[in-house]
């Protein structure tokens, strides 16, 4: 995790926030040892103000570095720049549409905030002809989407993101299970006319290792 902060609040189990210098110390000792690939949290890390510079300087160590983000606080004018960082991943939390993500944020209009920051993402990769970072969404399933998740990908299936990737909660109900089940039923029978959408993995089960569902775009 890059930093304990939220934009969204949440109990504070942290103290210290490390610095981009004790960051490169880290980023230091981790590439002299390994090559990991770099997973940064949060909290909300692009609330951390060398957020860029830290992932330019895992970049500069030839690791891999993934980030993941709620997608509010990205400055239209690093948006090029962040690019430019050669991050390979980029996983934005998108739990619904419209009142559904608003009302799981706890904010009145966070939704389009996070879809105009997706656009912007998009159009820069489109104009330096990259393909990374890997556009990517993260959906947590829950008792508030789970019957409208279809709704989501169909909504998604405008904007020329990666991958969505539709998490479980580490404990539901057998109704929840059940009935996402029959959601996913829908999209192994291609009921949805997604012709950029490939499924993999395979359906929700209590089973250990089971308890994501890839669709790439």
């Amino acid at each position: 995790n890059i930093l304990n902060k939220e934009n969204i609040k949440k109990k504070n189990l942290y103290n210290k926030e490390l610095s981009f210098i004790e960051w490169k110390q880290i980023i230091d000792k981790i590439s002299s040892a390994s090559s990991p690939i770099i997973v940064i949290g949060g909290g909300e890390p692009f609330l951390h103000p060398d957020i860029i510079n830290i992932v330019h300087y895992i970049k500069s160590k030839n690791l891999q570095c993934r980030l993941l983000t709620n997608g509010t606080l990205i400055p239209q004018e690093k948006i090029s720049e962040l690019i430019d960082t050669q991050l390979d991943d980029l996983a934005i939390s998108i739990d619904g549409i419209a009142e559904t993500h608003n009302t799981l944020r706890a904010n009145g209009n966070i939704f389009q905030s996070v879809i105009n920051t997706l656009q912007l993402l998009l159009k820069e990769k489109e104009r330096k002809k990259t393909k990374i970072p890997l556009i990517r969404i993260n959906c947590l399933i829950n008792a508030y989407n789970y019957k409208n998740l279809d709704m989501l990908v169909e909504f998604l299936n405008d904007y020329p993101v990666d991958r969505i990737d539709f998490l479980h909660l580490n404990f539901i109900t057998k109704k929840i299970l059940d009935d996402q089940n029959k959601l996913i039923n829908k999209f192994i029978l291609f009921s949805f006319p997604f012709s950029r959408t490939l499924f993999l993995g395979s359906k929700f089960s209590t089973e250990p290792g089971n308890q994501n569902l890839y669709i790439v775009l």
